[in-house]
């Protein structure tokens, strides 16, 4: 595909290659632009979201084509942890009550683990009350607790 030197690219121009591999569903090839990008701008907002959805989407593609359950399980734990990260580093961001509510639908359900899904609910509408994502939060917190979460 396309053979960069990511020392002259600007973030700009890594992020424009990243999305558009995004949108053609080349998923690992993007995620390796978005962690160029991460590498040379380690401050990118929009990098370590992007990276969190393009493991999400690799994650949840291997899951629709009834993939290797620890295959999903390893894109899951990376999806994760971008999340995390960025949450960690960016809780202000107008993206953050979207990041905390993958953080919800994305594994905790997929991977059936609705005890964590019911608390990652919980604290998206205490950290994030008035979002468009916290309204969301009560169908997670009572369909986890219909499946055993608290």
């Amino acid at each position: 595909m396309w053979k960069l030197n990511p020392f002259f690219c600007s973030a700009e121009t890594l992020k424009e290659i990243a999305d558009k591999l995004f949108d053609e569903r080349e998923y690992e090839e993007a995620n390796k632009y978005y962690k160029m990008l991460i590498r040379k701008y380690p401050e990118s907002e929009i990098a370590l979201l992007e990276v969190g959805k393009a493991q999400y989407s690799r994650g949840i593609k291997i899951f629709f084509e009834k993939g290797e359950r620890d295959e999903i399980i390893k894109y899951a734990n990376k999806s994760i942890k971008a999340f995390r990260k960025f949450l960690k580093l960016y809780p202000e961001s107008d993206s953050a009550p979207e990041v905390q509510l993958y953080l919800i639908r994305n594994y905790y359900f997929l991977l059936k683990d609705y005890k964590q899904a019911s608390a990652e609910s919980k604290k998206l509408k205490r950290d994030y009350p008035e979002s468009e994502s916290a309204k969301l939060a009560d169908l997670y917190i009572v369909t986890a607790k219909n499946q055993g979460g608290e």
